[in-house]
């Protein structure tokens, strides 16, 4: 991390997201228990920043150089997993629910939880100044109120989980609802083809019956 992007991510982190110095650890004062070897490709994985609330990670930050995307995978490695899906497996296997990966200008929100899909965010900085909404959504995030000081079902984590658990319930509401359209269909077809005396339907395969036709 060069000077410039250090100073620039602590304005972000310390002024505009209004982080408390004392809990925004790195290098050794990170906990080991924070770094994930993944065995299969040989690679290790940690943070180079944490966010810590009473001795427990809060949030794991990835920092890259500024050239680095974080939906792309790093140069010189034979693993196929962008920096962001990196995060996500770190994630997986420390038990910390969120991630943020930056490279000072772009920056990735991960939430990924066992058991759950694996959700991502994508803030880029230099929309901040004339897309202003885009700058309050990242602060709504990501603020420290947003982070620390909301009830426990309220918190970034609780909001991802509970969009899920909604996500599910519309794609059933709409199951159903695709359901019951062709139950219909097929009553208003058996219908009309018992009212003309079974001659409608006369003469064509099951298959091309129940198989749309593509236009």
């Amino acid at each position: 991390m060069s000077p410039a992007q250090r100073e620039w991510l602590r304005a972000v982190f310390l002024t505009l997201l209004e982080w408390p110095a004392d809990l925004l650890v790195e290098d050794n004062a990170i906990p080991q228990d924070l770094c994930h070897f993944v065995a299969q490709h040989h690679e290790t994985l940690r943070p180079d920043l944490a966010l810590m609330e009473d001795g427990k990670p809060r949030l794991l930050i990835s920092v890259l150089p500024p050239a680095q995307q974080p939906n792309r995978r790093p140069p010189s490695t034979t693993w196929n997993a962008t920096c962001a899906a990196r995060m996500a497996e770190l994630l997986h296997a420390t038990r910390v629910p969120l991630g943020l990966v930056t490279n000072g200008e772009r920056f990735t929100l991960v939430y990924a939880e066992p058991g759950q899909p694996t959700g991502f965010a994508d803030f880029h900085a230099e929309l901040w100044f004339d897309e202003r909404l885009t700058l309050r959504a990242f602060r709504d995030f990501l603020s420290a109120g947003a982070l620390f000081n909301r009830p426990p079902e309220q918190t970034l984590d609780a909001l991802y989980r509970r969009s899920l658990e909604n996500q599910q319930e519309v794609s059933t509401t709409l199951g159903r609802q695709v359901r019951r359209a062709v139950e219909m269909f097929v009553a208003a077809l058996d219908r009309a083809d018992r009212e003309s005396g079974r001659v409608l339907l006369h003469g064509l395969p099951e298959e091309q019956v129940s198989k749309p036709r593509s236009l």
